[in-house]
């Protein structure tokens, strides 16, 4: 059965500026580094033969579709990643007689599919089967599953392959709270380094089991069904900051104006990228050049929120929250917090702001 991820969000969504968190999570990678031309080629492949699947399994009808759910059940395929549940769960003319006689006839695991599917498309009808027929499908599919979607959390991390983009950034500060809540740390997990867009290309390898990509990567998994989202962690890591902008005590002396002129392009496309930006035809063809993803895969992704003057003095509390987590896993070379004024200098990016309003 295949092993999940966690899956998109806001936070996970890593930008450029100042980004609040949201969160989510997605798995299953193997790490590799590639050029960029090679992981464009490698994920343009990826969504071309998605989308030829997803074709194909569209100009099925009904008796197709209920033969290969059958057998993508049997290969114990999760819902998320069996074309044919994806398609039918979208049709209005399934046939629950159908259903209920492939339940009745398996009467094990290996209906699993097609249960699930009734119970999404007719519930009445599923309530009307047996209970212990029900049972026996659902617990002698989930009797020797490692991981199952529907149930998996952050307790099932321990031991399992877990991919960060790179220690002590953003997706390792979420996952040490996801651990945290089950009395773990990043020690008791397989801790993997692998960049964003070769996480993607990984999914379809099944080389983790756990995975920490943005937006719109995530959204790209879960559209290809590679990935699901693990629904108990989505909102770990909400309203934190992700991603600031660093000058030099140097440059700050020396050059504060360039400094300046450059924070204020940086709030004006903040200002320009507020609510569901990535669903502009004009950003959302940047970001998908920038993060070598289609036009679709950015719009159906979940958008980063900017703060409108990027005022990272807003924030200095997760500032404060993030340092005390980075301590504790042994990512900073301090022990003792810093001063709030070492750390952050908020007086160029006020003076850019207030220089546009």
């Amino acid at each position: 059965m295949k092993k999940l991820t966690l899956a998109r969000s806001s936070a996970v969504l890593l930008c450029l500026g100042i980004g609040v968190a949201g969160s989510e999570a997605l798995a299953q990678y193997a790490p590799t580094s590639r050029a960029p031309d090679t992981v464009r080629a490698q994920l343009e492949a990826q969504q071309k033969a998605a989308a030829q699947t997803a074709q194909a399994y569209r100009d099925m009808d009904n008796a197709t579709l209920l033969t290969k759910l059958m057998e993508q059940s049997a290969a114990k395929r999760e819902p998320f990643n069996s074309p044919a549940y994806r398609e039918l769960q979208g049709r209005h003319d399934v046939n629950s007689a159908s259903l209920v006689s492939s339940v009745r006839q398996t009467d094990n695991g290996n209906a699993l599919l097609p249960l699930l599917l009734l119970r999404k498309l007719d519930e009445k009808t599923y309530l009307a089967l047996p209970a212990n027929l029900r049972a026996t499908v659902l617990t002698d599919a989930l009797r020797g599953a490692v991981m199952f979607s529907m149930q998996l959390r952050g307790a099932d991390f321990r031991g399992r392959k877990v991919a960060i983009n790179v220690p002590g950034a953003f997706p390792e500060f979420l996952l040490t709270l996801i651990l945290d809540k089950y009395g773990m740390t990043v020690k008791d997990v397989d801790e993997t380094t692998l960049g964003f867009p070769q996480q993607i290309i990984a999914l379809q390898n099944k080389a983790i089991d756990v995975a920490i990509p943005p937006e719109p990567f995530a959204a790209t998994a879960i559209g290809q069904g590679s990935g699901a989202l693990i629904v108990p962690e989505e909102a770990v890591g909400s309203g934190e900051i992700t991603t600031m902008v660093f000058f030099s005590g140097r440059f700050l002396r020396e050059r504060p104006d360039v400094g300046k002129r450059f924070l204020r392009a940086i709030v004006r496309a903040a200002r320009e990228t507020q609510g569901n930006y990535n669903k502009n035809p004009e950003l959302g063809a940047l970001l998908a050049h920038a993060t070598m993803l289609k036009p679709e895969a950015v719009e159906k992704s979940v958008a980063t929120a900017f703060d409108r003057d990027l005022d990272i003095a807003k924030f200095e509390a997760s500032v404060r929250h993030q340092e005390t987590v980075y301590m504790k896993i042994g990512r900073l070379d301090y022990a003792t917090p810093l001063p709030m004024d070492r750390m952050v200098d908020a007086s160029l990016v006020h003076q850019a702001a207030a220089s546009m309003n």
